[in-house]
């Protein structure tokens, strides 16, 4: 069930329905509320929806259930920077750039390309 909520939410997102992609993914996160994949897809419609207070809390909810979450880090960049709230938005952005970069070496050194 929270697999098709999560579809419906995709399919409103590419078709521009950002509010109804907010209560599609609100609904999957009722029943599967460690989820952070939903929370980083609602805080997204939530940007798209210019709700960016309602982004940055998720992006956060998504960041504190799996921290090395790098989109998220991107997402509450946005967010704060919509909010005017620069020097946060640039520590987002910094934060997520590292856990990339580190994810990356890491690769490299098990000796798989990206």
């Amino acid at each position: 069930m929270s697999q098709t909520l999560k579809i419906q939410g995709n399919q409103s997102m590419r078709t521009g329905g950002f509010a109804e992609a907010v209560t599609y993914y609100s609904r999957a996160i009722e029943l599967t509320p460690d989820n952070h994949v939903l929370y980083s897809n609602r805080a997204l419609a939530c940007l798209k929806a210019k709700r960016y207070q309602d982004a940055l809390t998720d992006a956060d909810k998504c960041i504190s259930i799996n921290p090395s979450f790098v989109k998220a880090y991107s997402t509450k960049g946005l967010a704060l920077t919509w909010l005017h709230r620069y020097e946060e938005a640039k520590a987002a952005y910094a934060k997520g750039a590292a856990f990339h970069t580190h994810s990356h070496a890491h690769t490299h050194l098990a000796g798989h390309s990206p």
